[in-house]
């Protein structure tokens, strides 16, 4: 997983997908 410059966006790579996990801090 990595996270994103803005810091709100976490990208996880599946073991066949890609899946986008926006993640809310505060």
């Amino acid at each position: 997983s990595t996270l994103s410059d803005s810091g709100m966006a976490v990208r996880y790579d599946g073991d066949k997908k890609t899946n986008v996990l926006f993640v809310v801090f505060g």
